[in-house]
């Protein structure tokens, strides 16, 4: 009678996401630089000078959503009140925002949407968050000195295990020169298993190869084929921890509340993103590949509090 679980599935479907669309695109092809891009505009040549980019909101984008959900909560079990969840999803979708507005989908461009298909950026395969709060039984001790001493204390603490977001590697060496996006070719799966990974080797970076450029053009002879958000980023490992007990102030109405809080309580490293972009042909000291932020260490915080 203390405990409920639940076990389910969610789902959903996006359709008519508003997109971010150019009227006056110039049409697909290759563009050495940027001027030419500019002028292969179609109301350029119409009126030169004048238009650049035009900007209009258009609704053909669409999302997908599907999820496990499981779900138990116990309530006053034996001191013990929690609950604990574990969500096992998949997101997919060409462009993650709020609203499709603010850009245009990172591979294929306007011409190709469809080859930005993919994880979302808000993709997490796996997420484990579980809230604890105990009250430790001292109230039940005869002895006055020792009931007030250890009575009254309650432990708290969240913990949260999730997978790490989805990213793109990138070629940073050779371009297509199209506007579309420029990825490498990719002869593995560049995920490594978790023991294998390192501060300066997140993932497989013998994975990715850039394509070949032409020796006159310096346009790569191909496109690459690594799709977005193939890649998985670090994940989250987190404890927040903390412990609290009220004391009687002059009636049983105030009483002096003290507070002890952790957050990542075991100041355990984690860390947040990665160098995902491959210039290693060109930088002798690339760090492709390489971990490049870390969420916050432990922090801990007191508080006394009178309540009334």
């Amino acid at each position: 009678r203390n405990a409920i679980a639940s076990l389910g599935y969610v789902g959903s479907q996006g359709t008519k996401l508003t997109t971010q669309y150019d009227l006056n695109l110039p049409p697909q092809g290759v563009y050495l630089n940027s001027d030419d891009y500019y002028a292969a505009r179609p109301l350029t040549a119409i009126a030169p000078g004048r238009w650049d980019s035009i900007w209009a909101v258009h609704h053909n984008r669409s999302n997908n959503y599907h999820a496990l959900t499981a779900q138990l909560k116990t309530q006053g079990w034996h001191n013990l009140t929690s609950v604990i969840g574990y969500t096992w999803s998949k997101q997919m979708d060409t462009f993650f925002g709020e609203s499709g507005e603010s850009g245009v989908q990172s591979i294929g461009g306007q011409w190709h949407p469809e080859w930005s298909y993919g994880p979302s950026d808000s993709n997490h395969t796996n997420r484990f968050v579980a809230a604890f709060m105990y009250q430790l039984p001292g109230n039940n001790i005869s002895n006055r000195l020792l009931r007030e001493a250890a009575g009254g204390w309650q432990l708290n603490a969240i913990t949260t295990f999730e997978s790490g977001s989805p990213t793109t590697v990138w070629n940073g060496y050779t371009s297509s020169f199209d506007y579309m996006g420029d990825v490498p070719d990719r002869v593995c799966n560049g995920n490594l298993p978790r023991g294998q990974r390192t501060f300066t080797r997140h993932f497989d970076t013998d994975c990715y190869v850039n394509p070949l450029p032409d020796p006159n053009t310096g346009i790569a002879l191909h496109r690459g084929d690594e799709r977005r958000n193939n890649l998985v980023g670090p994940g989250i490992s987190n404890w927040d921890t903390s412990v609290n007990k009220e004391f009687p102030l002059y009636s049983e109405r105030m009483h002096l509340q003290f507070r002890a809080e952790s957050f990542n309580t075991f100041n355990h490293t984690q860390w947040m993103s990665l160098n995902t972009t491959d210039d290693r042909e060109v930088n002798p000291a690339s760090q492709f590949g390489y971990v490049t932020a870390a969420r916050p260490g432990r922090h801990m915080q007191f508080a006394l509090k009178v309540l009334f």
